[in-house]
């Protein structure tokens, strides 16, 4: 396995004081930093339990330290001491892999399928549902939940999503949403692809989409991101009641 060594600046121990301080301690000392990895050379990704498992971000550059919480306290947050604890006395963190069980060819062919199947239909008036419908036939056919995430991604940049392909997105989250997230956190793409495929999901106006749409949102929220903002309004338009 590989590793990465991360070394704190001591200031950064300053930004913490009074209660936030101890609080954070304690949730380090009781176990509560779950999980702790390099998603590069430069950015830790910590996950401590508080109310819920709360995702605390910590990007390494020239010397600086930020840190980043998914929680409601903005900079005065005990998470992240937890995590700045857990690091100090584990500096050296290991580097998740991909996950990929599946040959590359598959998915590199059904995008080729897909491509053709998109000039087919833009082109020469073919049957928009009858195509869609097989190449959805093709990705229910596969049993790997990595290759069926990553051909449905893949087909949503083509064609809009229907029932049947959020159908098929719940069942990927209900039957196994660990290794669907390991997948998206290590697919360069995965950011903008998961922005496509929400907006496809929420256009169907189909309220058994609304959990889909809200465990997807919460991956975004939990991970180094570009477009941080734009996930948050996300969350804000469907998921906030």
């Amino acid at each position: 396995m590989e590793y990465y060594t991360f070394t704190l600046p001591e200031h950064v121990f300053n930004l913490f004081q009074g209660k936030i301080w101890s609080r954070g301690i304690e949730l380090y000392e009781e176990g509560e930093v779950k999980d702790a990895y390099a998603f590069d050379e430069k950015t830790v990704i910590c996950k401590v339990k508080g109310t819920i498992l709360y995702t605390v971000i910590l990007h390494f550059d020239g010397g600086e330290v930020d840190l980043e919480c998914n929680c409601e306290y903005m900079d005065d947050c005990k998470h992240e001491v937890a995590a700045l604890m857990y690091l100090k006395d584990h500096p050296q963190l290991p580097v998740m892999k991909k996950p990929y069980s599946f040959d590359v060819t598959e998915l590199e062919e059904f995008a080729l399928r897909v491509s053709e199947a998109e000039y087919d239909v833009d082109e020469e008036f073919g049957d928009y549902d009858e195509t869609l419908n097989t190449l959805y036939d093709e990705i229910e056919e596969v049993e790997s939940v990595e290759l069926r995430l990553q051909m449905l991604l893949c087909l949503n940049r083509c064609f809009t999503l229907n029932e049947r392909g959020a159908k098929i997105v719940k069942d990927l989250l209900d039957e196994d949403i660990d290794k669907v997230y390991q997948v998206l956190h290590h697919n360069e793409k995965s950011e903008d692809l998961l922005f496509s495929l929400i907006v496809s999901l929420a256009e169907l106006e189909d309220k058994d989409c609304k959990q889909s749409i809200s465990t997807l949102i919460e991956y975004l929220l939990n991970e180094p991101l570009k477009r941080k903002a734009e996930a948050k309004e996300l969350y804000n338009k469907y998921c906030d009641d």
